[in-house]
Formats: C-alpha cells, sequence, structure tokens
C-alpha cells in the first residue's frame, strides 16, 4: 500500500518561505507586465509589502484600484517586467507605513523616463517610422493616385489602405506588428535606427519602404 505524504506544518511552511536570502524588488516600486499572462499583458502594478508568513519571495502585485490582486517571485519580475520605477523604500513589511493606493498615472511618463534615460530616443525614432510609411505610401501610391491613412499615437501606429492595414505597437524599444492576414512578429528598435528581428536587422527606411510597397499593391 502506498503510503500517504503527511501534509508539511505550518511553521515549516512559513520557515521555509522565510528562507529566501536573493535579490528583491523593494515595495512601492512600479513594474508594467511583458509576458503574455493572459489578458494581463503590458498591465502596469505597483509591488505591495511583504508577509511574514509568504516570504521575500512572493511578491504581491498590487493593481491600478490599490488591491493586492496576485502574487510572482523574483525572478519573475527579473524576466517578466519592466521596471518603471523602482522605489527607494527600506521597510519591507510595511509595518510603519500607509496602506499603498492606487497608482498615479499622471507620474508614469516621469517613472519610464528615469527608468530608461534613452526613451526620447526612441520616441523620436518612432516618430520617424511613423513618417517614413507616409511617404513611402504615398510615392507607392502617386501613379494611381491611391493614399493611405497613417494614425500615430504614443504607443501605436495604424496604415490603412482599402482592405489592408498594418498595426505596429511600441513597449519601450520593442515593437510589436500586425496585419489584416494575420501575420505577425516581433522587432527590437535599436538606438542606430534599425529593426531587428530573430534573423535579421534592417534600416528602418528598408523595412518601412517593404511595409508601404505591400500596402499600396
Amino acid at each position: 500500500m502506498k503510503r500517504r505524504r503527511r501534509p508539511e506544518p505550518f511553521v515549516m511552511k512559513v520557515i521555509r518561505a522565510n528562507a529566501y536570502t536573493g535579490k528583491v524588488i523593494p515595495p512601492r516600486s512600479v513594474v508594467k507586465l511583458l509576458s503574455p499572462w493572459g489578458n494581463d499583458q503590458g498591465r502596469v502594478f505597483r509591488i505591495g509589502y511583504y508577509s511574514r508568513m509568504d516570504g521575500l519571495n512572493c511578491v504581491w502585485l498590487v493593481n491600478e484600484a490599490g488591491e493586492y490582486e496576485q502574487t510572482t517571485d523574483q525572478k519573475s519580475i527579473d524576466e517578466d517586467f519592466e521596471i518603471l520605477e523602482l522605489s527607494d523604500e527600506t521597510d519591507l513589511r510595511g509595518d510603519d507605513r500607509e496602506v499603498l493606493g492606487p497608482i498615479s498615472l499622471v507620474e508614469l511618463p516621469k517613472a519610464k523616463d528615469a527608468a530608461h534615460p534613452n526613451n526620447r530616443l526612441y520616441s523620436e525614432l518612432w516618430t520617424s517610422l511613423a513618417s517614413l510609411l507616409r511617404s513611402y505610401t504615398a510615392v507607392h501610391g502617386l501613379h494611381s493616385k491611391r493614399e493611405a491613412a497613417v494614425e500615430l499615437t504614443e504607443k501605436e501606429i495604424t496604415v490603412f489602405h482599402k482592405e489592408k492595414w498594418l498595426r505596429l505597437e511600441r513597449n519601450h524599444a520593442i515593437l510589436t506588428w500586425a496585419r489584416e492576414n494575420g501575420n505577425m512578429g516581433t522587432l527590437e528598435l535599436t538606438e542606430s535606427g534599425t529593426l531587428r528581428s530573430e534573423t535579421q536587422e534592417e534600416a528602418m527606411d528598408l523595412a518601412a519602404e517593404q511595409w508601404a510597397r505591400d500596402l499600396m499593391r
């Protein structure tokens, strides 16, 4: 007969949880989820205070409403999240601190610029990419007197021509593109103005010209 495993005593769970001695992200830091976790990709969370029962490797993610919503671990914070603002909080448990409130969206752009000194450069390259798409679609539609609509926001570029479209979304230096036929992919926008994929790297103007040529056919 197979013996049933005895449940771990509660006190041992607490001791094991508090044995973690690795890197700890400070409470009150602001992070953005980059990995595709269901519908949570792109969401922004504040790091909550740590529980003595759960230990320092159990990271609470506090949502936009100030609620302790879900947990992850320190390794996942390094691999799956972008740190928008690194807090200088030293009280990991929050014993003498006020309850965390909702994230201030007004402060987030400042936090992002502080975390990424080159964010202004990427924003300028992003605007240049939209201008290149606008110029090349105009060139390819010149003889047939066809025009494409190019829409630009801080995070998205959309190009429409009849039933064809191209959508680009930016998260710092990472671009995600999608087409009307279901094709999609991810590119990295480099500081030198190139677009890098897993297999190649090409100048941004060449990539824009290829997209424009296909859209205007």
